[in-house]
């Protein structure tokens, strides 16, 4: 259980006794919930095994919800709009999800025609180095981001790519953060990027920190009705990766999913399918529309964001939404996953998969074989792409090898989009195997056994010493 305010109130000795140490929340997850257009609806959907308990808890006392996961594999948790952040605020209003046993966990903006839902880190994986990553805020309070200190006295430096709540671009300011307590930053709302894009904004941390990022509503590409709430938590900057295999959303049309890529060192060259389309500064990011499946390569990690259009333009179904996704390096062979369910869910529900085109036939959903007429090959890459419907609730998908997996859905209108794991990040889903040890040391030269060898050595270095002294002589 996470435990707050305990710092001044309970010795040492007495948290250590607890499990707890007051100088942090120990969670499995933490959840950030940002405005949407208006008011809507906020909930948690947390996944794992049947039996499995836990609790959500805020600083502020807002929220203090035990749950216990059923033979479902999911439980929804509501949240009060009281978990909404304000701007420029410190406050204790994050969620942070706790159990003894692996979870996984979504939060879900939702609000008729103006959706998202956004992936949750495991609480290990965090970093202190962030670059956030966004769209141009069109509507509302316009592009966002948020922090959260899961230490007391931790000090986080921003330096926004845009103006913020009265903070200069290019400016860096630094606040405080106790466990718990999170600030929001906004930009209103704008159709320039060079003033509502929180993009490229850079947060360094000297304890791990969550950080979320996105719009509250925008259209995907500015022009194309409707906007949508955007919102991914972020990975820091040691989670980027440098190839990525896309697969496009299903129901895109003629015009595809919009790609962004971030850049975390100067001189960063991208390839798109082979082809050289940018180079990239520190922070700095390139947007490319119409891109659907593709390959992408980066010659320093990256940070690749995914983004839906919206249903205006070739789009059959859904709206804009947002995630990152994950390089080859961060993949995993099983994952389970979970849609929104009950009021929340949505009409159509799809898993995007990328695989190598040679194991297509280890892929299983749901315990049935994959078919592998549904598969298309990505050009000359060896890897292959597919659409795959699923119902709604709790599934699971597993193959012979690594493999990108992210999920989106659809009403008219509205959307989400988020990826289902990673390697720094499995949650409910099982973790990759461990490094293979290292290997021994090599044996002592043949005829020489290894005390031998030691005397030897120690016989050279009085020899080196001895000269040495000669020489001063």
């Amino acid at each position: 259980m996470v435990m707050w305010g305990m710092k001044k109130a309970v010795g040492v000795a007495a948290l250590l006794t607890l499990g707890v140490m007051s100088s942090s929340a120990e969670a499995s997850l933490i959840a950030n919930v940002h405005p949407n257009l208006t008011t809507g609806t906020q909930s948690l959907f947390i996944f794992g095994a049947d039996g499995v308990t836990g609790t959500v808890s805020n600083k502020a006392g807002s929220v203090s919800t035990p749950f216990s996961i059923g033979a479902s594999g999911v439980v929804e948790i509501s949240l009060p709009t009281s978990t909404v952040l304000a701007s420029d605020t410190i406050e204790g209003k994050s969620l942070f999800i706790d159990s003894a046993d692996p979870i996984s966990g979504h939060v879900l903006h939702r609000r008729s025609a103006t959706s998202d839902m956004t992936y949750l880190h495991d609480v290990a994986s965090l970093g202190t180095t962030y670059y956030a990553l966004g769209f141009t805020g069109r509507f509302g309070e316009g592009g966002q981001m948020s922090i959260t200190a899961t230490e007391d006295d931790t000090d986080v430096t921003i330096t926004p790519a845009v103006a913020v709540n009265g903070h200069p671009a290019g400016v860096p300011f630094t606040v405080t953060l106790d466990a718990g307590e999170s600030v929001k930053y906004s930009t209103g709302a704008s159709t320039s990027a060079a003033v509502s894009d929180v993009t490229g904004s850079k947060i360094v941390a000297d304890k791990p920190v969550a950080v979320f990022s996105g719009a509250a509503c925008t259209q995907v590409p500015i022009g194309v009705s409707a906007c949508d709430l955007l919102i991914s938590q972020i990975p820091s900057t040691d989670n980027y990766d440098t190839e990525f295999f896309v697969a496009g959303s299903e129901s895109a049309g003629a015009d595809a999913d919009l790609i962004r890529v971030l850049a975390r060192d100067a001189g960063t060259e991208v390839k798109i399918d082979g082809v050289v389309v940018a180079t990239l500064a520190a922070g700095e990011t390139a947007t490319f529309d119409n891109v659907g499946d593709a390959h992408i390569e980066a010659s320093s990690p990256v940070l690749v964001g995914q983004y839906l259009r919206g249903q205006s333009g070739t789009r059959t179904t859904g709206d804009p939404a947002f995630s990152f996704i994950t390089g080859v390096n961060q993949l995993l062979d099983e994952y389970v996953f979970s849609t929104p369910v009950g009021g929340d869910s949505f009409v159509e529900n799809y898993l995007n998969v990328a695989i190598l085109t040679s194991e297509i036939g280890t892929m299983f959903l749901n315990g049935g074989l994959v078919d592998p007429l549904v598969f298309t090959a990505l050009g000359a890459t060896g890897w292959s792409t597919a659409n795959l419907a699923i119902g709604v609730g709790v599934g699971g998908i597993l193959a012979d090898v690594p493999f990108f997996a992210s999920m989106s859905g659809f009403s008219s209108f509205d959307s989400y989009h988020t990826i289902l794991g990673a390697t720094f990040s499995p949650g409910a889903s099982p973790p990759p195997p461990p490094p293979p040890p290292p290997p021994p040391p090599p044996p002592p030269p043949t005829g020489v056994s290894e005390p031998a060898s030691l005397v030897l050595l120690g016989a050279g270095l009085i020899g080196v010493a001895q000269l040495r002294r000669r020489k001063r002589k």
